[in-house]
This record gives structure tokens, C-alpha cells and sequence, in this order.
């Protein structure tokens, strides 16, 4: 199970509505990646399950999709 210690996290690469991507290293590997991360606590209420669906398909799609104008998805996990 992967979790936040695989990766150094660097610089800011972008900022959105519900989160952030940086710039991060995988350190077994030694391989640059982004690592969107988003903040569950951003969101109350009925929105919350919204954000949870609208997120676990982007993560569905995100899987099955391999175009080089597209980023990859390598991993994924969940954190309190």
C-alpha cells in the first residue's frame, strides 16, 4: 500500500479549486511525478459525497486511459 512517505514532495506546480499538484519524487525509484492532493476538510454537507464521487471517477477514468497528451496515473491513496 503506498502512502505520503514514497514521495519527497517539492515545489508548487499548480493550485485549484479543491486542491494542489507538486512536484514530487518517488524515493524508491528515483522517478519525478505530480501528486495531486485534496483537502477533504474544504467540503461539509451533502457536497462532501459529491466530491467523493466526482473524485473516485476521475480516479476510474484516470486508470483506464493511456494518451500521451493525458497524465498517467500511477498510484493512489487516502489519508485522514
Amino acid at each position: 500500500m503506498t502512502t505520503p512517505e514514497f514521495y519527497r514532495v517539492g515545489k508548487l506546480l499548480g493550485r485549484g479549486a479543491f486542491g494542489k499538484v507538486n512536484l514530487a519524487q518517488h524515493k524508491l525509484t528515483g522517478h519525478f511525478v505530480a501528486v495531486k492532493s485534496l483537502k477533504k476538510a474544504d467540503l461539509e454537507g451533502n457536497e462532501k459525497e459529491s466530491f467523493r464521487s466526482k473524485v473516485t471517477n476521475e480516479v476510474s477514468i484516470l486508470q483506464k486511459v493511456n494518451h500521451k497528451n493525458i497524465v498517467r496515473l500511477y498510484d493512489s491513496y487516502e489519508t485522514d
